[in-house]
This record gives structure tokens, C-alpha cells and sequence, in this order.
């Protein structure tokens, strides 16, 4: 049978077994036209090498392993590693364990051996729950980022200072969430994503609350720096819990976060400038904290979670799983690029074709749905590719097309808007399926890398978004070049790559 239906029949995914076949673990025959074919005693010694890696063996302890069961249809592993008589031990127990084969007499009483267990499944209303509730927490992150557009100067005419300073709270907002995210994902490795997403939400709501009612600036500025921190413990650590969800449910609930994401970055500045009008722009930033109590309860409600890393890191790996330089990197020179221009697409069709502010509000609207949609279609791709790394890469070629058309050449106002749409559908795509990628190098450190991702985006964001208002100033095309630069960096540190740092 081939890859998919292998994976299909073992509950993983393809990209899992192609995995196990590049660490050693596999030697799969392939057929006249290149495609891979399992055997039966192939899906044998797959079954196996996924049951034991999650028990927590490393794939270097599995090598080590593989000459004791030559016999029972595996290959031998390209070389055997040193293993210490505890992961032995450990070792011999679980493998009978995963082969429904009771210990040894002499193994079955010792304390420092715990045989194989499945973990039972969660029921569908939970996965629905924990869905819904990473879904919400996403929402309240990329809302309290982009709330503030249009109440600069009520905001600031309360608090006696004007609007420009008020745009402060934008970076006092960003700046802890990109440096402390790392920290924060690091943590949850450690220590159980639950662990740090309860304090983190509710630093978020209390961040909130105290924006809403501080009486000066100064401490509306502290409150903002305040959020910005509990976010950095709520976006990253909802992606790791997103892909946490397992091989089938993974793609989802990641595009589920990144849908969130987006819904509150179009939907914050309409809700916040309806709110200050009706209410004061108090109550924007009183909602929000109250709607942070609601993801707080529902983290009480998932039960002590374990660590993300269901093991060791992998054999190899060192500091940085393989590929992980590089997908870090896209997501600050690809995502960060693109959401950095995105910036002056508003400049750049008043330039070529003056439109009102109405119709400008509109097309921002269009292009946040179409985001949003793309979002939602990515695991559906993931199906078809495979690898969110050659999804995000298709998408970013796509990208790059439309901005350089965008920029560098006087289209009219339909081809804009079509530049524009298929910019804005790549894009939603191509952010999740890139999340993904990232979180499948290493279960170990999902958390950090997630987090290195998210805070690379942001400063990506802050980094290219300058950096291109300053070129536009002088020139449109400076700002495609520009494009063509950063995100055509990303496009090759995605491709394949024999480097022993950025491989892929």
C-alpha cells in the first residue's frame, strides 16, 4: 500500500512515517515509479517505532533497539547508539508492552519500569470545547492588538495627551509579546501547557480591567505592557496546545487559532470604534477583560495538562530540531514581510486611483474575509501536500507575485482588488500551514518553537512595516524590491536544502 493509506491504516499522518524513513527507523521499497510501498511487516515496525515514541523514546533509543528484533520483520538501523542499562530496561518492558507480550518475571515487579499505556481519547465535546476555547483566546489576542485604530483620540483627549502618544500603547502592547513569548513557550514544555496559560489569561483579563480604568496615562501605559505579557503566555502556548491535539485533529485546530487571529484583527477596530461611541472607550478594554474570564474558566476545565514533549528530543536534533532555523526565519521575513506591507496597501491605491475612505474600509473588510477563508481551507490542502513547509511556500510565491504587481505596476482598480484577493487567500493559508510545519519538528519543543515563531513574526511586522513606509515615501517600487528581498529569502529558506543548519 502507499504512504497515505499506510498512515491511514496506523492513525498518523504521511508526513510522521516519512519522518521515521529519514531518521533510520524505516526502509521503505519503492516502486517503478518512485512511490513508496508498504509491507506488511513495514506497517508492523511502524506501529511499533509510534507506539514506543509515545512512551517516550527518542529515535536514537530506537535505533539502539533495532538489532534485538531483526527478527520480527524489521531492518536493522543504520548504526547502533550507545543506551544506558535504565532505558534498556525500560525498553525491553515496553516493547513487550507494545506487542501485548507480558514482561519477564524478574521485570515485573520493578518500580522504576512503567509499561506501555495508551492514552484513552478525549470525547468529541471536549476536542469541540478545547477547539472553541483556543479559537476565543486567539480572538481576544489579536483584538486587544488592533482595537485601538480608531479611538486614538478619544482615548487620548480622557487622558490629556495627544493621539500620537496614544499610539504608544500599540508597542507597549507588541514589544512584551514578542520577547517574553520564548520564555513563556519554554515554560510550557516544561510544566504542562495548562500550567502557564491560567496565570497567563489572567494577567490578560486584569491587564484589561486596569487599561479600562486607569485614571493617567502613565498607568495605562503600565496596564498595556501588563496585557502584553499575559498575551505572550496565551497565542504562543494556544498553538502548541492546538497541535498537541494529535496527527488528525493538528491541521484543524491550528487553522482554528489562526482563524481567530485574524476575526480579531478585522473585527477589533469596527467593534472598538462602536463601542467608544456608544460607551466610552472604557468599556472596549472592560469587554475584553471580561471575555478573558471566560477562556480562564474553560483552562480550568481541561483537567492537569502534560508537557507537550511526549519524550526526549530527537536524535540529532541539538539545539535546533532540523528545520527549524529556517521556518523561524520565514515566519519573520515571510508572514512578517507580507503583514508589513500590507501596511500601504491603502496608500498605494489612493495613489493610483484615489478612493474614499468608505470604499478603503471596505476593501480592508473583503481582504480580512478572504483571509479568513483561506485559513479555514488550509487543512484541506494539508491533505493534498503533506507538508504545511511546500504549502507555505507555494502560498508565499503567490504572495510575492501579487505585491510586486501591486507596487510595481499602475493596474486598475479591478486588478488591484484581484492582486489584492489572491494576496489576501495565499496569505491565510500559507500562515497556518507554516504554524504547522513548525510545530511538527519537534514534540519536545513545540512550545518554544511555536513561541520563537510567533515572536519572530512580530518583529518581523514592526521591523518591515517601517522599513517599507520609509521606501514608499520615495518610491512604489522600492517597496516591490523590497518585497522581492525579504520574502524571496523566505521562499529559498523553505526550499530543499543540504545545509546541516537550515535543512529542511
Amino acid at each position: 500500500m502507499q504512504t497515505h493509506e499506510a498512515a491511514e491504516r496506523l492513525g498518523i499522518s504521511a508526513r510522521r512515517l516519512r519522518h521515521y524513513e529519514k531518521a533510520g527507523l524505516l526502509e521503505i521499497a519503492r516502486d517503478a515509479n518512485g512511490y513508496r510501498r508498504f509491507s506488511p511487516s513495514d506497517l508492523r515496525r511502524a506501529g511499533r517505532i509510534r507506539d514506543l515514541i509515545a512512551t517516550g523514546f527518542s529515535t536514537r533509543e530506537i535505533q539502539a533497539m533495532a538489532p534485538a528484533s531483526a527478527t520480527k520483520g524489521r531492518v536493522p538501523a543504520r548504526r547502533v547508539w550507545p543506551i544506558s542499562p535504565i532505558s534498556w530496561n525500560r525498553s525491553i518492558v515496553c516493547w513487550r508492552s507494545c506487542n501485548n507480550a507480558a514482561p519477564p518475571p524478574w521485570r515485573a515487579s520493578s518500580t522504576s519500569v512503567t509499561p506501555f499505556r495508551h492514552t484513552p481519547k478525549r470525547s468529541l465535546p471536549d476536542m469541540r470545547a478545547q477547539t472553541i476555547l483556543l479559537f476565543l483566546i486567539a480572538f481576544l489576542v489579536g483584538s486587544d492588538e488592533f482595537l485601538l485604530g480608531p479611538i486614538l483620540t478619544p482615548i487620548g483627549a480622557d487622558l490629556g495627551v495627544a493621539p500620537e502618544r496614544i499610539s504608544l500603547f500599540v508597542g507597549a502592547y507588541a514589544v512584551p509579546l514578542a520577547l517574553l513569548a520564548p520564555f513563556f513557550g519554554a515554560l510550557s514544555d516544561r510544566h504542562g501547557r495548562r500550567a502557564v496559560l491560567l496565570p497567563a489569561s489572567l494577567v490578560f483579563a486584569l491587564g484589561s480591567l486596569a487599561t479600562a480604568l486607569a485614571p493617567t496615562y502613565s498607568l495605562a501605559l503600565a496596564s498595556r505592557i501588563v496585557t502584553g505579557a499575559g498575551a505572550a503566555g496565551m497565542l504562543p502556548v494556544a498553538f502548541s496546545l492546538a497541535a498537541d491535539g494529535g496527527d488528525k485533529r493538528a491541521d484543524r485546530d491550528i487553522a482554528a487559532v489562526q482563524a481567530g487571529l485574524t476575526l480579531g484583527i478585522i473585527a477589533s477596530p469596527a467593534f472598538g470604534a462602536w463601542v467608544t461611541e456608544a460607551f466610552g472607550w472604557q468599556a472596549a478594554f472592560a469587554t475584553l477583560g471580561t471575555l478573558a474570564l471566560l477562556p480562564l474558566a474553560g483552562t480550568l476545565r481541561l483537567g492537569q495538562s502534560t508537557p507537550a514533549a511526549t519524550g526526549h528530543p530527537e536524535a540529532g536534533e541539538g539545539v535546533w530540531p532540523p528545520g527549524a532555523p529556517s521556518a523561524i526565519l520565514s515566519m519573520g521575513l515571510g508572514l512578517g514581510g507580507a503583514v508589513g506591507i500590507y501596511v500601504l496597501v491603502g496608500e498605494r491605491l489612493r495613489d493610483l486611483h484615489q478612493p474614499d475612505t468608505e470604499s478603503l474600509g471596505l476593501i480592508y473588510a473583503g481582504f480580512g474575509l478572504v483571509t479568513l477563508a483561506g485559513n479555514l481551507i488550509m487543512p484541506r490542502l494539508m491533505t493534498q501536500f503533506g507538508s504545511g513547509r511546500r504549502v507555505m511556500r507555494l502560498c508565499l510565491i503567490g504572495v510575492l507575485a501579487a505585491i510586486m504587481a501591486l507596487f510595481a505596476i499602475p493596474l486598475s482598480m479591478v486588478a488591484a482588488c484581484i492582486m489584492l484577493g489572491l494576496w489576501a487567500l495565499l496569505g491565510g493559508i500559507g500562515a497556518p500551514a507554516l504554524q504547522a510545519h513548525l510545530a511538527s519538528l519537534s514534540d519536545a519543543r513545540r512550545g518554544t518553537l511555536m513561541a520563537l515563531g510567533a515572536s519572530a513574526m512580530n518583529l518581523g511586522v514592526a521591523t518591515w512595516s517601517a522599513t517599507a513606509s520609509t521606501l514608499f515615501s520615495h518610491s512604489a517600487t522600492l517597496v516591490a524590491l523590497l518585497a522581492l528581498t525579504i520574502i524571496g529569502t523566505a521562499i529559498c529558506l523553505l526550499g530543499p536544502t543540504r545545509s546541516k543548519f537550515l535543512t529542511t
